[in-house]
């Protein structure tokens, strides 16, 4: 559909009116009403100039109307050869990994069928990121549980810490039952958020370990033990994951793009949260209380958990006690302190001696030039500009190559676009950016 409608910039306005005063000394107006068209025929008799006499000029008898498209003044250039560019996105709850696949795959088969001369090539991957962070969280995952058993085995059984470490696996799988119910799909803020609350969800489910096992030693049954230690730490541990989900539920109101993007990572870290509250105060209390006992035992390792245990009852009594009991006789200082403390936290950070960054700048593997001319350069101009640092690159590469022999190239390929904007390949044309 084609259409002429009233312009709307100060330029076009003063086009037509200075049009308008050329015409109007020959007894001639310009209509310039809006014209909306499907095909066109429906433009060939377009009213372009009317005399008083009744004569009038058609559109179709100054001009040619064609329906087609227009090349826009654009140019790109993969490893200094004329390219092509085609955008592959995911919709709505496709899988992104295997969309990257299919693609993979089609431009194998695709390759025997080019011509001689043409070649594809793949210049960007994001999947490709999303399986690096999905790799960083299974082994924080798996470091994570091997560092929560070894760190509890030493002072408690080995049964009851492998019980608390299932807590991580079990509030992660809770919260990926939700996804499909809350339509959130597995992408790389999903898997920042499951890497953000990693560290959070196992607390919960060591405190109750802990207590249970307390309440053993003093000699109550498996089950009594697991209900009086469950219910000793109910309170704190609720309140505590409170306090962690009041934090984030700022982020689900976040208003604007800003809020839609990022309130995946609150929400994801909340379902967490939940379901680390339902496996410590149901599900592990359980587990403990029907778990096969130890019998009592000897040898190495038993006296390795015996003395490490000593040791850290003798620092909670010896130590961290009397430093406690120091602290609360001394309410004042201690409220004093704490806000010194936080006076210079704030200091340093409203100062500039601690950065903050929202988000970190992270290691890429696409260094980007940008280049922007002054507005109004033609496009051959900003490109013989862009294919110098475009050269230099290729210079770069060939350098590093033979630097290298015999390691893989650091420099890979060499993607140069000019006349498109700045960070977008699907906007309006401009004649003087390039990168």
């Amino acid at each position: 559909m084609s259409e002429r409608s009233e312009p709307h910039s100060k330029n076009d306005a003063a086009v037509r009116e200075h049009a308008a005063e050329l015409l109007s000394g020959h007894g001639a107006h310009l209509p310039f009403e809006r014209v909306v068209a499907d095909v066109p025929e429906d433009l060939r008799g377009v009213v372009v100039l009317s005399r008083p006499d009744g004569t009038r000029v058609l559109l179709h008898e100054i001009a040619e109307i064609v329906d087609g498209f227009q090349e826009g003044v654009t140019e790109a250039r993969f490893d200094g050869y004329p390219a092509a560019i085609v955008r592959v996105y995911k919709v709505g709850e496709e899988d992104v990994v295997e969309n990257a696949q299919r693609v993979r795959a089609a431009i194998e088969a695709a390759r025997e069928r080019m011509p001689e001369g043409i070649r594809l090539s793949i210049w960007q991957d994001d999947s490709e990121g999303l399986r690096d962070r999905i790799g960083i969280l299974l082994n924080s995952a798996v470091g994570g549980l091997a560092l929560v058993l070894l760190l509890l085995a030493l002072p408690l059984e080995f049964r009851l810490a492998m019980w608390v470490a299932a807590g991580i696996p079990i509030a992660f799988f809770g919260a990926l039952a939700t996804f499909a119910p809350l339509g959130i799909a597995i992408g790389l803020l999903s898997v920042v958020a499951f890497i953000l609350v990693l560290g959070i969800v196992v607390d919960d489910a060591i405190v109750v370990g802990e207590r249970v096992y307390a309440h053993e030693r003093l000699g109550k049954a498996p089950l009594a033990a697991a209900v009086d230690g469950t219910t000793e730490v109910s309170a704190p541990v609720i309140f505590g994951v409170l306090t962690t989900v009041a934090a984030f539920l700022p982020v689900l109101f976040t208003p604007g793009n800003f809020g839609k993007l990022f309130s995946v990572i609150g929400l994801i870290v909340i379902l967490c949260l939940f379901f680390s509250v339902i496996e410590s105060q149901l599900v592990l209390p359980a587990h403990l209380a029907h778990r096969r006992r130890t019998a009592a035992r000897s040898g190495r390792w038993h006296g390795i958990q015996q003395r490490i245990g000593a040791a850290i009852e003798r620092g909670a009594t010896d130590v961290y006690g009397p430093a406690l009991d120091w602290v609360l006789a001394r309410r004042q200082l201690a409220l004093a302190s704490g806000v010194g403390v936080l006076i210079l936290a704030l200091g340093a950070i409203l100062g500039g001696r601690v950065e903050v960054r929202f988000m970190p700048a992270t290691d890429g593997d696409r260094i980007v030039a940008q280049l922007e001319m002054p507005e109004g350069t033609n496009v051959t101009d900003t490109a013989r500009a862009a294919r110098q640092i475009e050269a230099a690159a290729i210079a770069l590469r060939t350098e590093l190559e033979a630097a290298r022999p015999q390691r893989p190239p650091l420099i890979r390929h060499s993607f140069t676009t000019v006349g498109l904007p700045l960070g977008g390949l699907f906007r309006t044309p401009q004649s003087h950016t390039a990168e």
